[in-house]
């Protein structure tokens, strides 16, 4: 299914990207500083470059953490950013047909959280697993080949792949991203990694990045 015509693009829609702010900001709110602090962590163990700020490591972690938590249903004041946008979804809810309400909530949530794990992966995914994932659309690969990306990254940035692993690398970008899956020993994009791969090309993303 081609989502991004009919998941992605809706959200650029003042209402429904309301919608992402108010599930994705609380999310935000919580956990700016953890993030920074990863950040400045990484940044120092990197030190200064030409290129982009460099994100932190993708860490193996699970596929359902990606998923942004619940949002609380504490009332907010009205006049609040949040209170805002959350009065833009009940306004869009109020002029759907009762019918379609229900559809219509789903398809917002849905939306927001496909967005929410994409930008996630985005801002963890390395240079090196960007030219992986957008060589697997294009065909197969071995794990020689496979390995070759790993070590040509290795080559450039050894300080950083000093610490990490071949291994890891590989297993966030299958296990974790659920990019690609393994067939005898060649390497298929999923349906996961052909979405991303579209994604970050509408996105207009930097495809060239440190890593």
């Amino acid at each position: 299914m081609d989502w991004l015509k009919y998941l992605v693009l809706p959200l650029l829609q003042t209402a429904v990207w309301g919608a992402v702010v108010v599930l994705l900001g609380r999310f935000l709110i919580g956990n700016f500083e953890a993030g920074l602090n990863r950040t400045l962590d990484r940044l120092r163990r990197a030190g200064p470059a030409e290129f982009e700020p460099v994100t932190p490591k993708p860490q193996s972690e699970s596929s359902e953490s990606l998923l942004p938590p619940p949002p609380s249903q504490a009332p907010v004041p009205p006049e609040s950013l949040l209170g805002v946008f959350e009065k833009s979804v009940r306004d869009l809810i109020t002029n759907t047909p009762s019918n379609d309400r229900e559809s219509a909530l789903i398809r917002i949530a849905a939306s927001a959280q496909l967005a929410w794990v994409f930008e996630t992966l985005n801002s963890a995914i390395l240079g090196s697993q960007i030219n992986l994932l957008l060589t697997i659309n294009s065909r197969p690969m071995s794990q020689t080949e496979v390995r070759g990306i790993y070590e040509q990254a290795a080559e450039r940035y050894p300080d950083y792949y000093r610490s990490y692993s071949f291994d890891a690398w590989f297993k966030w970008f299958v296990e974790v991203a659920k990019f690609g899956q393994r067939s005898d020993d060649q390497l298929l994009i999923t349906e996961a990694g052909r979405e991303f791969a579209k994604y970050i090309v509408a996105r207009g993303v930097a495809l060239v990045r440190f890593g």
